[in-house]
């Protein structure tokens, strides 16, 4: 049974019924944050409680208590740790056949809650040790600090360095991960490497596309596990366009040197534009993990920007239907005691078009009227 849609305050009232979710606020402008599920920012609102949420989450299963490590919940932004796929994965237990059926979500990543540590109106910090184990058998043990900031309208501004119309509703977020090698030796390509890996799940439409400007053009962009077709998949003038429409099970990436350090999406039936930026190491030799379905591919020749769009199975079924916006932090190639971050930020803009087109070319680079016409 599917719930029909709630708006932000009906959201919050679910949650609670099962959690204790952390309401994040300033103004009209809200987000929802679950430490139970790994400090999970679950979706916000630009327009008050009784507006439609930003962020697609699953109300039958997280009206009951949690109880299967392999749920479809999602979230506007939740931590997992990559990658799922290559001799290293962090998704299959060593030995098994490396096959959908024995996919299996580590407690890490699914029932192991986070602790509070400080919170404010704006801002939530949690932590907690954690343990995961790849394919290989090797086991990272690591300290993790999780922090949520909920941004003003000065910080939002600042950081992408726009000025947001008066006219324009928005939400903007930011998290901030960090891991800390506390396990009794160092982390090396030789044993396996994880990710820090944020995954935005978001409402999908007809009229939904995928932004992603690129620093040089792309003859086709990478496949994962279901072809990349042209009816969802256009590259031109150095930007991909995704057709996020939740109707075709596939995802995406673009290789590292391709990449900028934001994209972002549009749908059209709401008025909604998103941004979602990220920190790029600086490091010129990063190696990021790879997650495609080929186990016997370079395991360190990943991306740092991925989207999954969802779609019917194989019994004409999608998860949600929902798809995702993700990045990933380069492979944490860490001494004991060392440690590394990564921070995801998403900003939601809804209002006019013609407001919204300021922002989308200033930041995207391309106006909506592309957007809009590419699928067509």
């Amino acid at each position: 049974m599917k719930l029909s849609p709630l708006n932000f305050e009906q959201e919050v009232m679910l949650l609670q019924q099962q959690y204790n979710p952390v309401v994040l606020s300033e103004g009209k402008r809200q987000l929802i944050v679950l430490p139970e599920l790994q400090g999970r920012v679950m979706t916000s609102t630009a327009k008050g409680n009784t507006s439609q949420s930003i962020g697609w989450i699953n109300y039958e299963y997280l009206s009951k208590p949690h109880h299967d490590n392999n749920a479809i919940i999602g979230g506007a932004d939740r931590l997992w740790f990559g990658p799922d796929a290559s001799r290293f994965s962090l998704f299959f237990e060593p030995g098994v056949e490396t096959t959908g059926e024995n996919i299996r979500v580590q407690d890490a990543m699914s029932t192991v809650g986070f602790e509070t540590t400080k919170q404010t109106q704006t801002h939530i910090s949690m932590q907690q040790a954690l343990t995961l184990i790849n394919y290989q058998g090797f086991t990272f043990e690591f300290e993790l600090e999780r922090e949520v900031t909920l941004l003003s309208k000065t910080q939002t501004e600042q950081q992408l360095d726009i000025d947001i119309p008066p006219t324009i509703d928005f939400v903007s977020y930011a998290t901030s991960t960090k891991v800390t090698n506390t396990s009794h030796q160092d982390w090396s390509k030789q044993t396996g490497l994880f990710s820090i890996w944020d995954l935005g799940a978001f409402h999908p439409s007809n009229s939904t596309t995928v932004v992603i400007p690129m620093t040089q053009n792309l003859d086709q962009a990478t496949w994962y596990f279901s072809d990349v077709v042209d009816s969802h998949t256009r590259i031109k003038d150095k930007v991909v366009y995704y057709k996020a429409d939740a109707k075709y099970m596939n995802k995406i990436g673009i290789p590292p040197q391709h990449t900028l350090p934001l994209f972002g999406s549009y749908d059209a039936s709401r008025n909604l534009l998103t941004i979602i930026t990220f920190a790029m190491s600086k490091e010129p030799h990063a190696s990021y993990v790879n997650a495609t379905w080929d186990f016997s591919a370079d395991p360190y020749a990943g991306e740092i920007i991925n989207v999954f769009n969802d779609g019917p199975n194989e019994q004409g079924i999608p998860f949600g239907p929902f798809y995702e916006m993700e990045t990933s932090s380069q492979g944490l190639e860490l001494k004991q005691g060392q440690s590394h971050s990564h921070r995801h930020s998403t900003y939601h803009f809804i209002g006019e078009e013609n407001q919204l087109n300021l922002l989308s070319s200033q930041l995207l680079g391309v106006d909506i009227s592309m957007i809009k016409s590419i699928f067509n």
